[in-house]
Formats: structure tokens, sequence, C-alpha cells
């Protein structure tokens, strides 16, 4: 009965996203269709919670027909047309609302860092008898610190340099939140991604890639200023906000993607990450709720 309320919790926050962010009924005006982009939405995401297909989870979609608003069972083929046919761009949309609904006036610190997502659904047997398939999609991501929320994600189709795509997560991270600094590593170390966090009306703390005790090689003020006073302490928390982040994403919703095409596969990661913040939102929400029934029992006693 437990897991049914966290289910329905779910369901009912995924609804109210899509409504606030005004996902179109249907992509087309003309046809009349059964099912609704936010119901196809609400059980694309549930299949990425659970880390399974569709057929896999019917009969949990059953008992869940009610709450999803569903008159009928749609067949597994309308779930995979629908992969094909929605935007990754509604996905971070979604990703953006989830994040606005939590927002508070208080600065956060953010981290940014990059992952990678399997895509060898092959056996450990199979794997020693015709040989392992390395191949991966990039994942940078931007996480906050405050709920280890991913705030903004970049997938791309092969290993390319991570630096490219700080500039991008820390202009979509400054829309939605008030922000402390942004933590990175080596990796990232520029005087441009300075430049950018400053435009953005915060700072970034980022190690020197390479160590010289000579001040008069550094090149760039920002990285000067690094280098004479390094917060050693706010930077330390960098591995605990993304590194951890990761961890939970990959061993809660899986680190393999199953689709074959670019576009269904950025949709599926996509959906991993919808649901990963919004199980974050959802606990958050629930303590929120028994602290609040805490403090009324206390007063009335």
């Amino acid at each position: 009965m437990k897991k049914k309320n966290l289910y329905k919790k779910f369901i009912a926050k995924i609804k109210s996203v899509c409504k606030s962010r005004r996902i179109p009924k249907s992509f087309s005006r003309k046809k009349n269709n059964v099912f609704s982009n936010a119901k196809h939405i609400t059980m694309y995401v549930l299949m990425e919670k659970e880390e399974k297909s569709y057929r896999e989870i019917i009969e949990l979609i059953d008992l869940l027909k009610d709450e999803i608003g569903l008159q009928r069972l749609p067949h597994f083929t309308t779930i995979n047309k629908f992969a094909l046919r929605v935007k990754p761009f509604w996905f971070n949309q979604l990703i953006e609302e989830i994040i606005k609904s939590v927002a508070t006036e208080e600065a956060v610190l953010c981290a940014i860092d990059g992952t990678g997502l399997n895509l060898n659904s092959r056996s450990s047997y199979f794997c020693t008898i015709a040989g392992e398939r390395k191949e991966f999609l990039q994942l940078n991501a931007c996480f906050e610190n405050r709920l280890r929320l991913i705030t903004a994600a970049k997938i791309r189709r092969k290993r390319r340099n991570e630096n490219i795509d700080a500039p991008l997560l820390m202009k979509k991270t400054s829309k939605q939140l008030k922000l402390d600094a942004f933590l990175m590593d080596k990796a990232y170390d520029s005087e441009k991604n300075h430049i950018v966090a400053e435009k953005c009306g915060t700072r970034m703390i980022a190690p020197l890639r390479k160590k010289t005790k000579q001040y008069h090689r550094i090149k760039g003020v920002h990285r000067k200023r690094l280098f004479k006073d390094f917060p050693r302490e706010i930077y330390n928390k960098r591995a605990s906000i993304c590194e951890n982040g990761f961890s939970v994403l990959k061993n809660s919703f899986g680190d393999i993607i199953y689709a074959r095409k670019f576009k269904t596969q950025k949709n599926e990661a996509l959906g991993k990450i919808v649901a990963y913040n919004l199980v974050k939102v959802i606990k958050y929400c629930y303590a929120i709720e028994l602290l609040s029934t805490a403090v009324l029992t206390q007063k009335s006693l």
C-alpha cells in the first residue's frame, strides 16, 4: 500500500509538471489521439524508473490505470512510436520545471562533471566469446548541492572534451537557481569558463591544470586569484555532489541504454534524469510533511 501511494505521488507530480510546462496534448491538431502526450510521458518515465520495458511493467500500469487516466491499456508499440516522435527538448523543459518547483532564494553550490552511459547490453558470457563492444553515450550534467538534483544535462553521441559543454550548463542553471559557486575538476580549468561564470552572477572554483610556483606564468585574472587563495574546504564538496549523484542515477535507474537510434537514446537518458529528479523531490516533500506533522503534534501536546 505504501509503495502504491509512492507511485500515486510520482504520477501526480509528472502530471502537474506537464501541465505547468504546457506540454501540447497531441502532436497534431487534426488527429484525435486516444492517449495524450502527458499520459505517454507518464508511462515512459515510469518505465525508466522501474528500469524495465513496457511489457514488463504492464501489470503495474494496469494497477495505476485510474491515476494515469487511461481508459484502456495501450499496445507496446504506442510507447515505442512516442519515443521516436517526442523531442528531447520536452524532457529538458520538464527538468527545468522540476527544479523551478523546489527553487528557493537560498544560494546553492553546483558541481559540473561528465560520465558515460553504457550502450552494450550483451551478457558477460557473450562478451568473452564475441568480444566486448566499448560504446557509450557521454553525459555532462550539473548537480545542485541541496537535493542533489540535476539542473541541466548535455548528451553527446561520441566522446568529446567535457569542457565545451560547461558554458551551456552554467547558463541554463543560472536561469533557474540563485548560485554561490560552480565546482569543477581540473579538466574545466580555463579563463573562458571563469568569465562565463562571472556573467552568470557567480564564480567558478577549479584547480589549475599545471601546478607551478611561478605566479607570473599563470594566465588569466581569475586563475591568478584562485592560485593566491584557493577555497579548499568549499571545493572538497564537489565529489560528494556530482560523483554521488551519478552513482545514485546509475545504481537506481540503470546505466545501460537499450535504444538503437541516437534520438531515442537521448530520450531514454533524459527520461532517467526526469525520474531521478522526481524521486528526489517526492522524498523531499515527504520529509517536509513528516516534519510539519511532528511540529503540529508537539504543539498540541
